[in-house]
């Protein structure tokens, strides 16, 4: 196994979009107890949603 990592695959395909460019990412932001509610939040509300909608549209036809 080479100890130097190989360069990533830059042949993009050929679109009618303009040309996209490759970039490297940005840092992401640090995991901490503050930050949790927006990590977890979304997850919840989707979750909730889910149950509650299947709740509603499935309920009067299995009662």
């Amino acid at each position: 196994m080479p100890d130097e990592p190989t360069a990533p695959n830059t042949d993009l395909p050929e679109t009618c979009l303009p040309e996209w460019e490759v970039a490297d990412l940005p840092e992401p932001r640090p995991l901490t107890w503050r930050n949790w509610a927006g990590f977890i939040g979304p997850g919840i509300v989707m979750c909730g949603i889910q149950t509650a909608g299947g709740e509603w549209l499935l309920g009067a036809e299995i009662t």
